[in-house]
């Protein structure tokens, strides 16, 4: 469903400014060279370093710090150390007038085998004469890592004041304030000793947001004697609990602890004598500890989310075992604040050699938090603080079930080394790149790295120190190193990882396109689940590298290729995991591109997809869903968010777990959720604290926090329930009473003709439609899937197109009405009770200043319903009606009188699936649908079968139908065509079969009303027999209220004269208030055609 652009190198960029800058300045000893990536800061600059030979001392190292700018697309060289080291993190200023930094001294195993490795800090600065590095006096054995805080400046170009934040793993972080003065000549300097503030004491895991300037850590806490803490952490050690805590830093240095929160899920105890073992992992944004994968990810509309993989610890092997037997299941935890729930998910039989190895991929997709381990699966987690969690994607590799270790190979973390060579003159590096940029060829993950691996792992104790002192001493310059040091902090690992490096050249390499400026035309794309997405290893959340813009998906830097990535949907790959996902993930699909995604082109091909097997069990789900989702998104158009916080998104329950599993029903994944207990907000600020813009993310934050925890959640309207009100108020009704129609019949049965309203338009609007018809389906043949006519005629009129009219395609006749708020559809009893129902739910619920549009919001809810439900009927003609679209031109309904063809029995299984969704649902059928399902019924159903539908008032008799039906069926084609017609007016209201039967004008008609009349002269005569208790009246011709004709001597059939004055004797006895229409002529006629038909005897020979 998804694939990974690589869309930058960022690696060939800084090897191609690497080659320009060494012949620049006059270096031409060939040398093995590796480009560092270490930092990121706000705004997207990359810190890069490298050691190379001194210019004027060839036999000196100097380490070089480099920054690349993304929005100028340029290198600059900042600063050269006269010493070459390994530098494991540095932070630029602001006004780029200070670099700090930190190396690593790995330990000397020869001299000292209890060695440690040893960290120091320093500051340098860049716009001075002197360019003077200052030592921050520290030296740890754990890690140190430096960053600069980026505040907000007002219109100043230089602030006085450098605020820099110092991190002590394990120990403390601090606040350096470092003040900055233009000094004479000598340039911008330092002008005073830095003052120090702890911020942090002691810590297992921090991070730093760049971009928010957020500090986000985890401490231990112990349980007082009372609990306080005890938050039900099941992984609590001798009474230890852990909690994580965020600050945010303001201008000036200034900043304030806002949230408090509880891990509730088994979180590691990480003592402080615990030895480290630390990664050499670029542009990570903490302390790069291998022994975990935490991660907070927040966004604006106020998600925060921590997200915990649980690591697997193994024994002390180096090597883990790739045993195809041996599987293991991953687990990872996002505690979900904003939502005060924590998602548990679970992944099962994975390779157990992948799921040591492995580490998993925390990133955003739009309002998605994405948890990936390329090449095995992705979970996309609807965490949106818009809607209740629910409808996660949990997209698999299918091809890995049920052996999953046939691919196990592929784990293999073998590097290649990048070289220009310069002996053979071979064919430099980019040109071979250019080559392998085919998905099809080796990937770009296999073919180079651009960086040390890092399996690189440090043993150290840990020793509890005060904070650093805060004076800074000058710093002497380097001695001549005449061989490179090693690069890993741990010299014995140091023989186990191949390093890759980059030989530059005495000629300049000519690459095929500027490696710089690098854009989304020479993207490379790699399947989510190819084999080289197996091959990666750490992928990292960063900003862009390059100019973009309209991208929903976090950046990723893939620190083994050097590329930058971005998650996006393909949709044949998402049609390939629509197919073979469980229900669950097939409904997720549908549900992200409808809110999401919002391509109509995919939901169309997904629909495609679906409709391959009418039978399944999904269609109706899949139709529940659409219309419910899709009337959520019409409304989101038209109304605020208060509103949309009380209106249904999805028709499933929201909070409940998920499975995926396997095309043999072996559980692939499942998802489950846990409370998470009361988060603690800042609500003593600090009085030095800039004022917060409103409505920033912790306002918002807090607003949902304080609104979970002091109230329920305010419930969506149900569908569920104005059904099940609706279907009491039917038991409730008297019998006999039908049903609510769709269609609003007026007083006369033939008023509600849907035919004549609609082709009675003007001659002129009539031709302009019919001019744009010719025109959309002359360009049919050039542009599939990508014409149409337009949404109830709307935009065809006006000669526009929209993309959803683009992708359905050309509107049938019976779609083609436009529905207005005063539509008749409305009018039925259903909508009338959704909109009583919805009004009154929003007014409980919405506050007393917008209660005033209950009722407006209702109405325009209607609307939607009715749109969506045209939307979906139309989307199913797309499907199978198209083939139908030459019979019908400008018909509304097909010809009765041929049999249904395959496709219409198709298209009649799914109009009858949307039948049955709508109803449950209680949407709106579209004016003209109820015709033409009936007319599609007829012809591909057996006729009792028909019969059945009709009276079960699944099909319904339309007055288009019955015109249709004695168009289309002459009577003298067969004679069962009578009595067909016959019985299906016969199942209309008498009112309506009356007014049908004068309009048929056929002898059945005529036999039929002299039955009627004779039955109901019989019922009455019976009905007098009861009145008088069986004694007969006395017969007074001159009473009589009608004049008959004697039939005892004029009629030659004995019979029909009995008939007759038994008929009459009836008529003669009843009450003036009783009304009978009695036709004697009628019922002679009728008596007599029908002995003649149905007697087979020859009555002459009878002797009555």
């Amino acid at each position: 469903m998804f694939e990974l652009h690589a869309s930058f190198d960022l690696l060939v960029s800084l090897s191609q400014y690497i080659y320009n800058y060494r012949q620049s300045i006059g270096i031409t000893e060939p040398l093995n060279i590796t480009p560092r990536i270490i930092n990121q800061e706000k705004g997207g600059v990359i810190l890069f370093v490298w050691n190379d030979v001194d210019k004027d001392k060839p036999a000196f190292f100097v380490t070089n710090f480099g920054i690349y700018d993304p929005e100028s697309q340029s290198h600059k060289v900042i600063y050269t150390y006269e010493k070459k080291v390994k530098v494991v993190s540095c932070s630029l200023n602001q006004e780029r007038t200070l670099l700090a930094f930190s190396i690593v001294k790995p330990r000397d195993y020869a001299s000292d085998k209890k060695s440690k490795d040893v960290f120091q800090g320093f500051l340098a600065e860049l716009q001075s004469v002197e360019k003077i590095v200052y030592s921050l006096n520290m030296e740890r054995s754990t890690f140190l890592k430096v960053q600069f805080l980026y505040p907000d400046q007002q219109g100043q170009t230089h602030s006085r004041e450098s605020s820099m934040l110092v991190f002590l793993h394990k120990e403390s972080i601090g606040l350096y304030r470092v003040p900055v003065a233009r000094i004479g000549d000598r340039g911008i300097m330092m002008s005073g000793q830095p003052k120090t503030e702890q911020v942090v004491r002691k810590f297992v895991w921090c991070q730093w947001d760049v971009l928010h300037q957020r500090l986000h850590f985890i401490q231990n806490l112990r349980a007082d004697n009372n609990g306080g803490v005890n938050n039900g952490n099941s992984s609590g050690v001798d009474g230890v609990q852990q909690k994580m805590s965020t600050i945010q830093f303001y201008s000036r240095g200034k900043y304030e602890g806002l949230i408090d929160v509880p891990i509730n899920f088994p979180f590691p105890y990480i003592r402080t004598a615990d030895k480290p073992h630390y990664g050499d992992i670029p542009l990570h944004p903490g302390i790069p500890e291998l022994t975990l994968n935490v991660a907070v990810l927040t966004q604006t509309s106020g998600t925060f989310c921590l997200c915990y993989h649980k690591l697997i610890t193994e024994p002390r092997a180096k090597v883990v075992p790739q045993v195809p037997t041996e599987c293991q299941d991953i687990e990872y935890y996002i505690s979900m604040v904003h939502h005060a729930k924590t998602l548990y998910g679970c992944v099962s039989n994975l390779p157990r050699h992948v799921a040591v190895q492995k580490r998993l991929v925390f990133s955003w997709l739009g309002s998605y938090l994405v948890v990936m381990l390329p090449g095995y699966f992705v979970h996309l987690l609807n965490v949106s603080p818009t809607f209740e969690p629910c409808h996660h994607l949990l997209l698999h590799d299918y091809k890995m079930v049920p052996s999953l270790a046939s691919n196990g190979s592929t784990s293999s973390t073998k590097h290649m080394s990048v070289k220009f060579d310069v002996e053979n003159d071979e064919e430099s590096y980019l040109e071979e790149k250019l080559k392998e940029d085919s998905p099809t060829h080796m990937s770009l993950m296999d073919s180079y790295q651009g960086q040390k691996a890092s399996a690189d792992k440090a043993v150290a104790e840990e020793q509890s120190l005060p904070l650093a002192d805060s004076s800074l001493s000058s710093q002497s310059q380097a001695s001549p190193v005449s061989q490179p040091e090693p690069e890993t902090f741990e010299s014995q690992a140091a023989s186990q990882v191949q390093q890759t490096e980059i030989h530059l050249p005495e000629t300049e390499p000519q690459p095929s396109s500027d490696p710089i400026d690098q854009s989304e035309t020479s993207t490379t794309f790699y399947p989510i689940f190819s084999e080289s997405c197996t091959t990666m290893k750490t992928l990292l959340p960063c900003q862009s590298f390059f100019r973009e813009s309209g991208s929903t998906a976090q950046h990723l830097y893939d620190y083994r290729s050097g590329c930058l990535m971005k998650l996006v949907l393909n949709v044949d790959l998402m049609l390939d995991s629509f197919r073979k996902a469980y229900w669950q993930t097939r409904l997720a699909i549908l549900h992200y591109l409808i809110l999401h995604h919002k391509d109509p082109y995919a939901i169309k091909r997904l629909f495609e997809v679906l409709c391959e097997n009418l039978t399944s069990s999904e269609v109706n789900n899949m139709f529940t869903e659409y219309l419910v989702a899709s009337t959520f998104a019409e409304m989101k158009k038209q109304v605020d968010r208060e509103v949309l916080s009380l209106l249904s998104f999805t028709s499933i329950q929201t909070l409940r777990g998920q499975f995926e599993k396997g095309p043999f029903g072996e559980r692939l994944a499942h998802v489950s959720y846990l409370n998470l207990d009361l988060v603690d907000l800042n609500r003593r600020p600090s009085r030095d604290i800039v004022k917060r813009p409103p409505d920033n993310f912790w306002d918002v934050l807090v607003r949902r926090l304080k609104m979970r925890h002091s109230e329920p959640l305010l419930p969506r309207f149900s569908h569920s329930n104005v059904m099940r009100l609706y279907r009491q108020a039917e038991m409730e009704e008297a019998a006999g009473k039908t049903i609510w129609d769709a269609m609003h019949v007026e007083d006369s049965f033939f008023d509600g003709v849907y035919t004549m309203k609609l082709t009675e338009m003007p001659s002129s609007l009539w031709k302009k439609q019919q001019q744009l018809q010719n025109i959309i389906s002359a360009s049919q043949s050039s542009s599939v899937d990508m014409v149409g006519s337009a949404m109830g005629g709307e935009s065809m009129l006006s000669g526009r197109l929209s993309k959803l009219d683009q992708v359905l395609g050309p509107t049938p006749l019976f779609l083609q009405t436009k529905i207005a708020q005063e539509s008749t559809i409305f009018k039925r009893r259903l909508s009338m009770l959704t909109e009583d129902l919805l009004s009154k739910h929003l007014f409980r619920y919405m506050s007393k200043e917008s209660r005033s549009k209950a009722t407006n919001v209702a109405r325009e809810y209607l609307y939607c319903q009715a749109k969506v439900s045209r939307q979906l009927c139309r989307l199913v003609w797309s499907l199978r009606g198209n083939k139908l679209g030459h019979e019908l031109e400008n018909c509304l309904l097909p010809n009765l009188q041929e049999p249904g063809s395959d496709d219409e029995y198709e298209l009649f299984q799914l109009y009858e699936r949307f039948y049955l969704t709508s109803g449950e649902l209680g949407y709106p059928l579209p004016p003209g649908f109820s015709s033409f399902f009936t007319a599609l019924g007829f012809k591909c159903l057996e006729l009792h079968m028909f019969f059945q539908y009709v009276d079960n008032h699944i099909l319904s008799l339309t007055p288009d139908f019955i015109l249709q039906l004695l168009e289309d069926l002459p009577d003298d084609a067969d004679e069962e065509v009578p009595h067909i017609k016959f019985q299906v007016i016969s199942r209309l209201p008498k009112p309506f079969a009356e007014e049908c039967f004068e309009r048929w004008k056929h002898p059945i008609t005529q036999q039929r009303k002299a039955r009627e009349q004779v039955t109901q002269i019989l019922q009455l005569g019976h009905v007098m027999r009861l009145e008088c208790d069986g004694q007969a009246r006395p017969v007074d011709a001159h009473n009589s209220r009608f004049n008959l004709p004697s039939t005892t001597d004029s009629s030659p059939f004995p019979p029909l004269a009995t008939l007759m004055k038994h008929l009459e004797t009836i008529v003669n006895t009843t009450t003036s208030t009783r009304t009978i229409n009695f036709d004697t002529h009628l019922i002679e006629q009728a008596a007599l055609y029908n002995t003649k038909t149905k007697t087979p005897f020859d009555l002459s020979t009878v002797n009555f």
